[in-house]
């Protein structure tokens, strides 16, 4: 049985299918029964089963069921922190992000634009690092 997919071409019922059959192989790697996995879970046994068939289930049941197969930690790979790049960092000057704005137009760059982008990358650097004298 292939369980590699590349996730991007598959409509949601194949994604939904495929990680059923991965729950189900994990499952059976550990020598559970639909029945014992449930327990684990707290879960009902058909919730087992329709998962394990590629129905739509809630994502509280995911969780339950990695966390029961030993496999909770994955989530961290399959969907990592974002990372803040050091100049969106420094734009904010610290302050997460909190909402998303319109796409605008990129304004027109000007002869002085490299000196402006030197001066950030200098005033970063000095922040991260303990930069030059005279930061």
């Amino acid at each position: 049985m292939q369980l590699k997919m590349v996730i991007a071409s598959k409509t949601d019922d194949e994604v939904l299918q495929a990680l059923g059959a991965r729950l189900r192989a994990y499952r059976l790697q550990l020598n559970l029964s639909q029945g014992d996995l449930a327990v684990r879970a707290g879960v009902n046994r058909t919730t087992i089963r329709d998962a394990e068939r590629g129905k739509d289930f809630q994502l509280t049941t995911l969780v339950k069921l990695l966390r029961a197969l030993g496999r909770l930690g994955d989530l961290d790979a399959f969907l990592p922190a974002p990372s803040v790049s050091p100049i969106q960092l420094m734009k904010r000057q610290g302050k997460p992000r909190r909402r998303a704005r319109k796409n605008t137009p990129a304004p027109a760059t000007s002869a002085s634009s490299g000196g402006d982008a030197a001066r950030i990358v200098l005033v970063i650097e000095c922040r991260l690092i303990s930069g030059p004298p005279g930061c």
